[in-house]
């Protein structure tokens, strides 16, 4: 093999190596970081949640109160926005509640209701003070 291709193939393998050691610490940096700002947003969403459904979960009604009327409105407004290139024409967000034992008593999209959650991992980790 003459010098002039080990050279280029040398050169390519440097820079084949730096560029995994950028996007490794890259990730590094990155991914905790994302992890810390959705969690947060997570968990100050469900303490606001969890604030407007406490009337609902005292009344032992949670699908006829006021969160299951707010739902209703949200999934019928219509929604037109263009993110990033993406149209976005529908509302997404599902939110569920469980009771002490882990059994859904309010589920937005209506499809969950009285199933057991109780193993899932968040509603696990919840019922056990350790999440949420």
């Amino acid at each position: 093999m003459r010098i002039g291709m080990r050279l280029l193939m040398g050169y390519f393998l440097i820079v084949a190596i730096a560029a995994w050691f950028v996007l490794s610490i890259f990730v590094q940096e990155i991914k905790p970081g994302v992890r810390r700002a959705t969690e947060g947003t997570l968990i100050d969403t469900a303490t606001l949640l969890a604030e407007l459904a406490r009337e609902d979960l005292l009344s032992a009604d949670p699908q006829h109160g006021r969160l299951a009327q707010a739902f209703q409105t949200l999934h019928r407004q219509p929604i037109n926005a263009n993110i990033a290139g993406i149209n976005k024409v529908r509302n997404e967000y599902h939110v569920y509640m469980t009771d002490a034992q882990g059994k859904v008593v309010f589920d937005s999209a209506d499809s969950a209701l009285g199933q057991d959650y109780s193993r899932w991992n968040d509603v696990w980790l919840t019922l056990r003070g350790q999440y949420g």
